[in-house]
């Protein structure tokens, strides 16, 4: 089963989640560790787009297209989950990656784990 993973923003990288990056290095080791199936997007380009929380239309046409055609869409960090749950977007929702709680960190790890397995 595909899955699509969604975060904030890049933080002045190319491409969400970049290995350069903590949240990027961390979430992707999980990936490949568990065998996920996943696809990786953000909502806003800029951290000052993800400070005002608004979600474009395009974005959210492909979050909507994702979940029309079965793939599982997961938030990633409560920022992130509540701009989309006020959108009317429902979907599930894990830990931030890059958050330093071992609790957090260990939930993103299962969660991920489970969703492998359907």
């Amino acid at each position: 089963m595909k899955v699509l993973l969604i975060g904030g923003y890049p933080k002045g990288h190319d491409r969400p989640f970049d290995p350069a990056t903590l949240s990027g290095n961390r979430l992707r080791r999980m990936v490949d560790e568990t065998g996920l199936d996943a696809v990786f997007l953000d909502l806003w380009q800029t951290g000052e787009e993800e400070q005002r929380g608004k979600i474009d239309y395009v974005t959210l046409a492909i979050i909507n297209h994702h979940l029309s055609h079965n793939v599982e869409c997961v938030a990633l960090g409560k920022w992130v989950y509540k701009r989309l749950a006020l959108q009317g977007v429902k979907i599930s929702y894990l830990p931030h990656p890059a958050s330093r709680r071992k609790l957090d960190q260990q939930k993103l790890r299962e969660g991920l784990q489970k969703l492998v397995k359907g």
